[in-house]
């Protein structure tokens, strides 16, 4: 009774916390392991978004980032029927999206997880999707963009949004929107893209290659080839024939070492000559889930070291200029006894008259020190017409004190108080969310049952 209730009390939670209604019958163990994720997923988050976060904390800087996403996003290619709906539908549960021998999509149509089942229009797909915002000024797609929201957690759909896309098809049909560029907008936001063929007459879909050889170029890590409906498949040389076929195509038309095609059938239409690698494919999904996580705390982490050194490194050139400003600061001071000592002189000379002069300055200097430039100086002063060429050595010196001290040693401007101030206030949060990183990494590692701590001892 006590477990059953535990039970009752973790669905209920996993509902709250994933936005989604999880039934009791959600296996225990998986639905802890989504909250989880989730909960690692909603910190980083929260550490990017909050009052003082990472994004707050760049900014202050003149950095730049950006909050890593909590989904994997899938795209589905194909040609017409060839269970790109079918694959959604699988995976989701429920029966989401039409599907059927005729052509049923003809929208872009995301597929995702939330408390109840929605239809958004592409107003909202664009305010909760933003990856989608590529596509906001591209004419047609203001009518054939919409967001099924589904209220299911089997597999992992709460951290994946599938991307249905309208069938490619050779010939004449006219789509309400650029196809060819919207699909690849849509491969740059995506993390995996699905390639399907229908062995059923269109596996060598040349608009589709057309498609395929364009994304390759720039996308091959995303790509991934299924051929669906095996199941239609009449005996095991068929389909050996058919994967020959796809594959010579792909090996001539696209710049690829390694092709892998992967013959799926959903679960209801089993074949007796081919074995489904749908779980295969299913895995790819997953894992792509767990490298999302790992780049959001490896992400998370870089940007708190980024602005940890740039912070110190403004701070270490603050103190190199506060250390040279003080430098110029006595170095001036220098400069300045000469020229009080030449003003002084002139300043005597005018106030005195002229033949008194030379004997004021040379008792001056005698009783200042009894040593050889002193009596040099007396005796040059002595023997001189003084007023001209002292004048002269006054304004040389104010004007050589004037350039030296604003040009050649001039001081380096500095931060305000309140600038330092802030940049250890920066440095000090950089230091607590690398902390942060580090603990939750920790979580990660042990929820895929790995102990970290070991890794620390080494």
């Amino acid at each position: 009774m006590g477990k059953r209730n535990r039970n009752k009390r973790d669905t209920a939670q996993a509902s709250e916390e994933l936005g989604v209604e999880v039934t009791t019958a959600t296996n225990t163990s998986i639905t802890k392991v989504l909250r989880k994720r989730h909960n690692i997923f909603k910190q980083i988050k929260t550490a990017f978004t909050a009052k003082e976060g990472l994004k707050e904390l760049c900014r202050t800087i003149d950095m730049q980032t950006h909050v890593p996403r909590e989904r994997v996003n899938v795209l589905l290619l194909g040609n017409h029927s060839s269970s790109k709906s079918s694959f959604i539908n699988e995976y989701v549960g429920q029966k989401v999206l039409d599907t059927g021998v005729a052509i049923e999509t003809r929208n872009i149509s995301i597929v995702q997880s939330g408390r109840s089942r929605e239809t958004l229009n592409s107003d909202l797909t664009y305010k909760v999707n933003p990856f989608l915002n590529p596509l906001r000024h591209m004419v047609g797609m203001d009518s054939h963009l919409v967001t099924e929201i589904v209220p299911s957690t089997k597999r992992c759909f709460p951290f994946i949004n599938f991307i249905d896309t309208p069938g490619i098809i050779s010939g004449d049909l006219e789509y309400h929107f650029d196809i060819q560029g919207v699909l690849q907008k849509l491969a740059d936001v995506v993390d995996i893209i699905f390639v399907f063929f229908d062995p059923i007459g269109q596996s060598l879909n040349r608009d589709l290659m057309d498609l395929v050889e364009m994304l390759e170029d720039k996308h091959t890590s995303k790509l991934t080839y299924v051929l669906a409906k095996c199941d239609a498949v009449d005996s095991p040389e068929d389909h050996r024939k058919i994967v020959q076929q796809i594959t010579q195509n792909a090996f001539r038309r696209l710049k690829i070492k390694d092709f892998i095609l992967h013959s799926v059938c959903m679960p209801q239409f089993e074949s007796r000559h081919v074995d489904s690698q749908l779980s295969r494919v299913y895995d790819l999904m997953e894992m792509s889930l767990k490298n999302q996580l790992q780049d959001g705390l490896v992400h998370m982490d870089r940007v708190s070291q980024r602005i940890r050194g740039k912070t110190e490194m403004e701070l270490e050139e603050n103190k190199k200029v506060l250390k040279n400003n003080r430098k110029v600061t006595l170095f001036r001071y220098l400069l300045t006894v000469p020229l009080i000592f030449f003003f002084f002189c002139y300043f005597v000379m005018v106030q005195t008259r002229a033949s008194l002069f030379p004997k004021v300055v040379h008792e001056i200097l005698l009783s200042m020190a009894d040593v050889g430039i002193v009596q040099f100086l007396g005796n040059f002063l002595i023997n001189i017409q003084m007023k001209g060429i002292l004048k002269q050595t006054l304004i040389g010196t104010l004007i050589g004190w004037v350039i030296i001290t604003r040009f050649i040693i001039s001081k380096k401007p500095t931060l305000k108080k309140s600038r330092v101030i802030e940049l250890l206030k920066v440095r000090d949060g950089a230091i607590m969310y690398a902390q942060t990183a580090h603990e939750l990494t920790e979580k990660s590692l042990n929820l895929m049952g790995i102990d970290f701590s070991k890794y620390e001892e080494e």
